[in-house]
């Protein structure tokens, strides 16, 4: 049997092949296709940090505010990785770029979460286990995905001053936390 089209652009996004993508997409590959959670071909490659593939995706017609079926947006996926290491992918243009196309800023999730409170419960659950490196990582990432909101989600007052308490509070623990540990 023959893999269908979306399943080889599900593997083109994990393994980072720009071009499959473009071939798939000029296949006719549906970018409205749901995966396992309702996710997106677009949730897929922001999770994974592939800003290339995220623009590609974009510039061919995929809903930027497409929801999974735990209505997260593709940057609530993205949030959910903001643990690992730059290696691992561009967190900031992928961000921006989302942002930047229209991707809602402060959506919420079926559980009320926002993408900043996604990125949260994500360093809170990895420090609990991770090295002072990994720690200091997750920080200053959390802190540029932040900055990427506040610099390109505009929109909602509340909201913005809602992210900004919490960029204080991860601040006051962050600093805790060294003041407990040297």
């Amino acid at each position: 049997s023959s893999v269908s089209l979306e399943a080889r652009m599900k593997e083109a996004i994990d393994g980072n092949d720009v071009e499959a993508v473009r071939q798939l997409i000029r296949e006719g590959c549906s970018l409205s296709h749901t995966y396992e959670q309702g996710e997106t071909a677009l949730h897929l490659a922001a999770g994974k940090r592939r800003a290339e593939i995220c623009r590609i995706l974009i510039a061919a017609g995929v809903d930027v505010q497409a929801q999974s079926s735990l209505r997260r947006s593709a940057l609530h996926h993205l949030a959910g990785f903001v643990h690992l290491r730059d290696e691992a992918g561009d967190l900031v243009p992928t961000a921006e770029l989302l942002l930047r196309s229209g991707c809602p800023p402060f959506s919420r999730d079926h559980s009320g979460a926002t993408p900043w409170d996604q990125a949260m419960k994500t360093c809170f659950t990895v420090a609990g286990w991770a090295d002072d490196e990994t720690v200091n990582d997750i920080i200053t990432n959390s802190i540029r995905f932040l900055n990427a909101l506040l610099e390109h989600g505009g929109g909602d007052p509340n909201a913005i001053a809602e992210v900004l308490d919490r960029e204080r509070y991860l601040t006051h623990l962050m600093s805790e936390a060294s003041d407990q540990c040297c």
